[in-house]
């Protein structure tokens, strides 16, 4: 998978092209417009001090990549405090390495407030568990990483990795509820040992889920996951999906495929209606060339 700026599994500046930003950023991080991938305005911001990130944002910023393992050290008032100071209109947010879950957790309605969110990464944030409502009002979530730790020991970082990484146990049954518009759910790497039985009631547009290595091997006679198996065929087994299928992983991770194709159209962090618009030129375009 590309290392781009809203690939699914990581944020590197190094990799993102984009241009100059002289307005306002606060001093932990680096600001460019213009990013791939359709951000007007990305931040990246490494500050020690959460107080940095609580002012000097542009209203303009649509893409935000965090990282900053002191933030596991805050009580849940000042980690609520840090979210309520990030900009209101982001698309993308990657909290990757923030340790958002230790201590007394998330706060409720964490990201609630986030209305135009697309995509939100919370991998390694010691995420045990989930306010019921942590995610109800982020409407446009198309993709939700809550992955666990997939490193492997021979990697670079893998302590640290296996330090931060999350440990989602349970969920509740409202879990997703409003989340109509979401695609792909990573939830891979976790303790999860049961799923509610109308978990994904909402979820008709859901192409990717992942459960590979949890507490608990998931089969497809789960209420849960059976239900979702009425509302899209399921792929191969092993075979990843490009948006024509479920991708349903519950023994081996399959692949980022979709999330390969959306970055290569360009529309990772585009939102409705523009998304589909462009995904299906895109489409039309591929057929095009593949004809004889």
């Amino acid at each position: 998978m590309l290392l781009l700026l809203l690939s699914a599994l990581c944020i590197y500046e190094e990799e993102v092209d984009g241009d100059p930003w002289d307005g306002p950023c606060p001093t932990s991080c680096t600001c460019i417009q213009n990013a791939r991938n359709g951000c007007k305005l990305a931040a990246f911001c490494e500050g020690r001090e959460a107080s940095s990130f609580l002012r000097g944002f542009s209203a303009e910023t649509d893409c935000l990549s965090v990282s900053n393992p002191n933030l596991a050290k805050l009580s849940t008032d000042s980690k609520h405090k840090f979210l309520m100071a990030l900009p209101a209109e982001l698309r993308f947010l990657s909290l990757q390495m923030c340790g958002l879950g230790a201590g007394s957790g998330l706060p409720n309605g964490a990201f609630s407030r986030f209305r135009h969110l697309v995509s939100l990464d919370l991998e390694f944030n010691m995420i045990t568990s989930l306010p019921h409502d942590a995610f109800h009002g982020a409407t446009a979530l198309r993709t939700l990483w809550l992955t666990g730790n997939h490193w492997q020991p021979d990697e670079r970082g893998y302590k640290q990795a296996q330090a931060m990484g999350n440990r989602l146990s349970s969920l509740a049954p409202d879990q997703f509820v409003g989340l109509r518009s979401l695609q792909v759910l990573l939830m891979h790497h976790n303790n999860l040992k049961s799923l509610p039985s109308a978990l994904f009631s909402e979820q008709t547009e859901l192409r990717v889920l992942k459960l590979v290595d949890n507490s608990k091997q998931f089969q497809l006679s789960e209420p849960a996951l059976a239900q979702l198996l009425t509302k899209r065929r399921r792929c191969q087994p092993g075979s990843p999906s490009g948006g024509d299928c479920l991708q349903l992983d519950l023994t081996e991770d399959s692949g980022d495929l979709l999330e390969d194709i959306w970055d290569e159209a360009g529309v990772a962090v585009m939102a409705e209606p523009a998304f589909s618009e462009k995904m299906a030129k895109f489409q039309r375009s591929r057929n095009d060339h593949d004809e004889p």
